[in-house]
Protein backbone atom coordinates (compact mmCIF):
# COMPACT_ATOMS: atom_id res chain seq x y z
CA UNK A 1 0.00 0.00 0.00
CA UNK A 2 1.40 3.25 -0.92
CA UNK A 3 2.41 5.45 1.94
CA UNK A 4 1.40 8.92 0.65
CA UNK A 5 -1.40 9.83 -2.00
CA UNK A 6 -0.01 10.12 -5.82
CA UNK A 7 -3.09 12.05 -6.93
CA UNK A 8 -3.48 12.62 -10.68
CA UNK A 9 0.49 11.84 -11.49
CA UNK A 10 -0.04 8.52 -10.37
CA UNK A 11 -3.44 7.80 -12.17
CA UNK A 12 -1.70 8.72 -15.52
CA UNK A 13 1.48 6.56 -14.59
CA UNK A 14 -0.76 3.44 -13.77
CA UNK A 15 -2.59 3.94 -16.79
CA UNK A 16 0.92 3.69 -18.83
CA UNK A 17 2.00 0.82 -17.14
CA UNK A 18 3.91 2.00 -13.89
CA UNK A 19 4.87 -0.09 -11.62
CA UNK A 20 4.83 0.94 -7.31
CA UNK A 21 7.59 -0.32 -5.35
CA UNK A 22 8.69 0.98 -1.94
CA UNK A 23 12.05 1.27 -0.86
CA UNK A 24 14.33 1.62 2.63
CA UNK A 25 17.00 3.69 3.92
CA UNK A 26 19.85 2.33 5.81
CA UNK A 27 22.19 4.91 5.84
CA UNK A 28 23.27 8.40 4.07
CA UNK A 29 26.85 10.34 4.18
CA UNK A 30 27.88 13.97 3.07
CA UNK A 31 29.58 13.72 -0.16
CA UNK A 32 29.86 17.59 -0.25
CA UNK A 33 28.47 20.05 2.08
CA UNK A 34 25.84 20.64 -0.53
CA UNK A 35 25.72 17.11 -1.66
CA UNK A 36 24.07 14.32 -0.09
CA UNK A 37 24.49 9.98 -0.40
CA UNK A 38 21.12 8.08 0.80
CA UNK A 39 21.79 4.40 0.51
CA UNK A 40 18.97 2.03 0.25
CA UNK A 41 17.55 -1.59 0.01
CA UNK A 42 14.92 -2.37 -2.51
CA UNK A 43 15.62 -5.87 -4.29
CA UNK A 44 12.18 -6.34 -5.46
CA UNK A 45 12.77 -2.51 -7.62
CA UNK A 46 16.27 -2.92 -8.61
CA UNK A 47 14.86 -6.89 -10.19
CA UNK A 48 12.26 -4.98 -12.12
CA UNK A 49 14.08 -2.40 -13.88
CA UNK A 50 17.31 -4.09 -14.29
CA UNK A 51 20.86 -1.89 -14.62
CA UNK A 52 21.13 0.17 -17.78
CA UNK A 53 23.07 3.69 -18.07
CA UNK A 54 20.80 6.44 -16.55
CA UNK A 55 18.56 4.18 -14.93
CA UNK A 56 15.77 6.81 -13.22
CA UNK A 57 12.80 5.95 -11.31
CA UNK A 58 10.21 7.99 -10.00
CA UNK A 59 11.00 8.73 -6.28
CA UNK A 60 7.44 10.49 -4.08
CA UNK A 61 8.37 12.40 -1.16
CA UNK A 62 5.99 12.37 1.61
CA UNK A 63 4.56 16.57 2.38
CA UNK A 64 1.35 17.11 4.37
CA UNK A 65 0.30 13.62 3.21
CA UNK A 66 0.82 14.10 0.05
CA UNK A 67 3.72 12.61 -2.10
CA UNK A 68 5.85 14.61 -4.16
CA UNK A 69 7.36 13.10 -7.36
CA UNK A 70 10.61 13.64 -8.13
CA UNK A 71 13.49 11.97 -10.41
CA UNK A 72 16.78 10.55 -9.33
CA UNK A 73 18.83 7.98 -10.74
CA UNK A 74 19.86 4.82 -9.14
CA UNK A 75 23.52 5.29 -8.19
CA UNK A 76 25.85 2.11 -8.12
CA UNK A 77 22.88 -0.44 -8.03
CA UNK A 78 23.67 -4.19 -6.82
CA UNK A 79 20.79 -6.64 -8.00
CA UNK A 80 22.89 -9.37 -5.82
CA UNK A 81 22.73 -7.23 -2.89
CA UNK A 82 19.54 -5.38 -3.76
CA UNK A 83 21.26 -2.46 -2.39
CA UNK A 84 21.48 1.43 -4.42
CA UNK A 85 21.88 4.91 -3.13
CA UNK A 86 20.25 8.15 -4.63
CA UNK A 87 22.34 11.32 -4.41
CA UNK A 88 21.03 15.07 -3.63
CA UNK A 89 21.84 18.32 -4.54
CA UNK A 90 20.58 20.37 -1.37
CA UNK A 91 18.63 23.29 -2.58
CA UNK A 92 15.02 23.85 -1.07
CA UNK A 93 12.02 21.61 -1.76
CA UNK A 94 10.42 18.19 -0.65
CA UNK A 95 13.14 15.71 -1.88
CA UNK A 96 16.59 17.64 0.00
CA UNK A 97 13.76 17.99 3.01
CA UNK A 98 13.16 14.37 3.07
CA UNK A 99 16.95 13.53 2.30
CA UNK A 100 18.07 15.70 5.04
CA UNK A 101 16.41 14.61 7.83
CA UNK A 102 16.58 10.54 6.66
CA UNK A 103 17.01 7.63 9.10
CA UNK A 104 17.71 4.01 8.89
CA UNK A 105 14.50 2.75 8.47
CA UNK A 106 12.21 5.28 6.31
CA UNK A 107 10.59 4.11 3.68
CA UNK A 108 9.49 6.10 0.44
CA UNK A 109 7.27 4.89 -2.25
CA UNK A 110 8.99 4.82 -5.65
CA UNK A 111 7.88 4.02 -9.07
CA UNK A 112 9.33 2.71 -12.79
CA UNK A 113 8.13 4.49 -15.92
CA UNK A 114 10.02 5.55 -18.77
CA UNK A 115 13.50 4.89 -17.90
CA UNK A 116 14.98 3.35 -21.03
CA UNK A 117 17.97 4.69 -22.29
CA UNK A 118 20.15 3.16 -25.40
CA UNK A 119 23.01 5.05 -27.28
CA UNK A 120 23.22 5.37 -31.23
CA UNK A 121 24.85 2.31 -33.01
CA UNK A 122 27.38 2.88 -34.44
CA UNK A 123 29.06 4.83 -31.65
CA UNK A 124 28.73 8.34 -31.62
CA UNK A 125 32.01 10.77 -32.37
CA UNK A 126 31.40 12.23 -29.50
CA UNK A 127 28.62 12.79 -26.80
CA UNK A 128 28.45 16.05 -25.37
CA UNK A 129 26.55 16.25 -21.75
CA UNK A 130 24.72 19.09 -20.02
CA UNK A 131 23.74 19.70 -16.78
CA UNK A 132 23.98 20.58 -13.14
CA UNK A 133 25.65 19.04 -9.52
CA UNK A 134 21.48 17.25 -9.83
CA UNK A 135 22.51 15.35 -13.24
CA UNK A 136 25.68 14.28 -11.96
CA UNK A 137 24.91 10.33 -11.07
CA UNK A 138 22.76 9.64 -14.06
CA UNK A 139 26.07 11.60 -16.19
CA UNK A 140 28.62 9.19 -14.27
CA UNK A 141 26.85 5.77 -15.31
CA UNK A 142 26.49 7.27 -19.18
CA UNK A 143 30.45 7.85 -18.99
CA UNK A 144 30.99 4.53 -17.41
CA UNK A 145 29.04 3.18 -20.67
CA UNK A 146 30.52 5.07 -23.33
CA UNK A 147 33.91 3.09 -23.89
CA UNK A 148 36.11 4.81 -25.76
CA UNK A 149 34.01 7.32 -27.14
CA UNK A 150 35.15 10.84 -26.11
CA UNK A 151 32.12 13.11 -23.95
CA UNK A 152 32.56 16.86 -23.64
CA UNK A 153 30.59 17.46 -19.81
CA UNK A 154 29.05 21.34 -19.54
CA UNK A 155 27.70 21.35 -15.73
CA UNK A 156 26.20 24.17 -14.51
CA UNK A 157 27.85 25.28 -11.29
CA UNK A 158 25.27 26.85 -8.07
CA UNK A 159 27.98 26.52 -5.15
CA UNK A 160 31.66 26.35 -5.05
CA UNK A 161 31.44 22.67 -3.32
CA UNK A 162 30.07 21.58 -6.57
CA UNK A 163 33.56 20.86 -8.20
CA UNK A 164 34.06 18.15 -4.99
CA UNK A 165 31.27 16.12 -6.20
CA UNK A 166 33.01 13.19 -7.71
CA UNK A 167 33.11 12.38 -11.35
CA UNK A 168 33.58 9.81 -13.55
CA UNK A 169 35.62 11.08 -15.98
CA UNK A 170 38.01 9.50 -18.33
CA UNK A 171 41.19 10.52 -20.07
CA UNK A 172 39.79 11.45 -23.12
CA UNK A 173 36.53 13.35 -21.49
CA UNK A 174 36.64 18.06 -21.09
CA UNK A 175 34.84 19.44 -18.30
CA UNK A 176 33.30 22.93 -18.49
CA UNK A 177 32.21 24.46 -15.33
CA UNK A 178 30.06 27.58 -16.15
CA UNK A 179 28.29 29.31 -13.12
CA UNK A 180 24.51 29.89 -12.48
CA UNK A 181 24.00 33.70 -12.94
CA UNK A 182 21.18 35.18 -14.44
CA UNK A 183 18.46 32.46 -13.70
CA UNK A 184 20.52 29.96 -16.11
CA UNK A 185 20.27 32.25 -19.05
CA UNK A 186 24.62 32.43 -18.68
CA UNK A 187 24.37 28.31 -19.36
CA UNK A 188 22.68 28.69 -21.77
CA UNK A 189 24.61 31.30 -23.99
CA UNK A 190 27.59 29.56 -22.95
CA UNK A 191 26.51 25.97 -24.25
CA UNK A 192 24.81 27.52 -27.33
CA UNK A 193 28.19 29.22 -28.18
CA UNK A 194 30.77 25.94 -27.60
CA UNK A 195 28.05 24.19 -30.27
CA UNK A 196 28.29 26.81 -32.80
CA UNK A 197 32.41 26.74 -33.05
CA UNK A 198 35.10 25.66 -31.71
CA UNK A 199 36.92 22.67 -29.77
CA UNK A 200 33.43 21.64 -28.48
CA UNK A 201 31.45 22.34 -31.79
CA UNK A 202 28.77 19.92 -32.36
CA UNK A 203 28.51 17.82 -35.50
CA UNK A 204 24.54 16.71 -35.80
CA UNK A 205 25.00 14.30 -37.88
CA UNK A 206 27.50 12.07 -35.89
CA UNK A 207 27.60 13.28 -32.25
CA UNK A 208 24.79 12.97 -29.40
CA UNK A 209 23.30 15.21 -26.61
CA UNK A 210 22.61 14.05 -23.24
CA UNK A 211 20.79 16.89 -21.48
CA UNK A 212 19.33 16.46 -18.05
CA UNK A 213 18.90 20.01 -16.82
CA UNK A 214 16.75 22.71 -14.84
CA UNK A 215 13.73 22.95 -17.35
CA UNK A 216 14.21 26.46 -18.65
CA UNK A 217 17.82 26.04 -19.80
CA UNK A 218 16.38 21.93 -20.98
CA UNK A 219 13.24 23.76 -23.07
CA UNK A 220 15.92 26.16 -24.59
CA UNK A 221 19.03 23.99 -25.39
CA UNK A 222 16.69 20.88 -26.88
CA UNK A 223 14.79 24.01 -29.15
CA UNK A 224 18.25 24.96 -30.69
CA UNK A 225 19.09 21.45 -31.29
CA UNK A 226 15.97 21.35 -33.44
CA UNK A 227 15.79 24.16 -34.90
CA UNK A 228 19.77 26.03 -35.47
CA UNK A 229 20.97 22.06 -35.56
CA UNK A 230 18.56 20.06 -37.13
CA UNK A 231 19.94 17.05 -34.56
CA UNK A 232 17.62 13.58 -35.01
CA UNK A 233 15.55 12.70 -32.15
CA UNK A 234 17.58 9.53 -32.04
CA UNK A 235 20.77 11.77 -31.36
CA UNK A 236 19.17 13.50 -28.72
CA UNK A 237 18.34 12.34 -24.84
CA UNK A 238 16.59 15.08 -23.20
CA UNK A 239 15.00 15.69 -19.71
CA UNK A 240 14.21 19.00 -17.03
CA UNK A 241 13.30 17.52 -14.25
CA UNK A 242 13.14 20.29 -12.17
CA UNK A 243 12.54 24.10 -11.67
CA UNK A 244 14.43 27.18 -10.72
Amino acid sequence: MALTKHGWEGVVLKAFGAKDFQVRAHGSRWITEDYLRVDFTGRELLEAIGTHPTAWIRVWFPTGGRGHQRAYTLVDPDPASGTFSLEFAMHRGPAADWARDAAAGDVLDVTIQGSAFRLPDPAPRRVHAVGDAAAVPGLNTLLDALGETPAVVFLEQQHESDGGIPLRLRSQDSLVWIPREDDGRRFVAEVSAAWAAGDHALDPEQDFVWIASESSAFRHLSKELRSTHRMARDRVDALGYWRA
